[in-house]
């Protein structure tokens, strides 16, 4: 992908889409916020869920770990995870907890991290076990790194997770496979719902747009 290529591709509005869809049963218990600024200027958190509920359990792999204020930044292919990227997350959450209305306004024990990315990343996770910290994969797909930091931590690696749901997410890759995009498009025909079907569209567009030989076609919209 040229860098042309890659300034036309809006990866946050195709993750958007894919929250939308893959937690819309949970749509009356918890908030999503896209790019949430810390301050006034840049830096700026990717996504923030929020349940609405404290005792809801999000019923999917990186769903379970989920507490009252949840943190997710989203990696695109062309993206690189290192130690570096996962401090800067680290920091994310500390200053989002700090900018709280009050003193103490987010819990830390309420607080969790998550990090998505398409490939499983192998130096980062060899540096981490390197460095004593221990890597539990409770799910196909979901790596919790324990001991880092009190915060709950879990990178997720989309193109190891098994859930039809997160067919929308793993179609975001030119690496995607007939079988994901199959099951998206079976998916995205299911939806009812006007923002949720525009929602699969703008996944469709991104997946369509980088993937130049898939031979399948929807029409999410009518």
């Amino acid at each position: 992908m040229n860098s042309k290529e890659k300034k036309q591709v809006d990866w946050h509005t195709g993750f958007a889409g894919f929250l939308e869809i893959c937690l819309h049963d949970y749509e009356d218990v918890i908030e999503i916020e896209k790019e949430h600024h810390l301050t006034v200027e840049p830096p700026k958190i990717d996504f923030i869920i929020i349940k609405k509920e404290a005792d809801v359990i999000i019923d999917n792999a990186f769903g379970r770990m989920f507490k009252r204020w949840n943190i997710l930044e989203y990696k695109n292919p062309n993206d690189s995870l290192n130690i570096d990227v996962l401090w800067k997350c680290i920091g994310y959450a500390g200053l989002y907890k700090a900018y709280g209305k009050y003193v103490n306004a987010i819990p830390q024990e309420e607080l969790t991290i998550s990090i998505f990315r398409h490939r499983y990343p192998s130096k980062l996770m060899a540096q981490l076990k390197q460095s004593g910290y221990k890597i539990e994969n409770p799910f196909s797909g979901v790596y919790y790194i324990k001991g880092l930091v009190d915060i709950p931590v879990q990178i997720v690696v989309s193109k190891d997770l098994d859930e039809e749901v997160f067919a929308a997410l793993k179609v975001m890759s030119k690496q995607t496979d007939t079988t994901d995009i199959v099951e998206f498009i079976n998916q995205a025909r299911t939806l009812e719902e006007p923002r949720l079907r525009q929602a699969a569209d703008n996944i469709f567009q991104i997946s369509a747009s980088i993937n130049y030989n898939v031979p399948y076609k929807v029409d999410t919209t009518s």
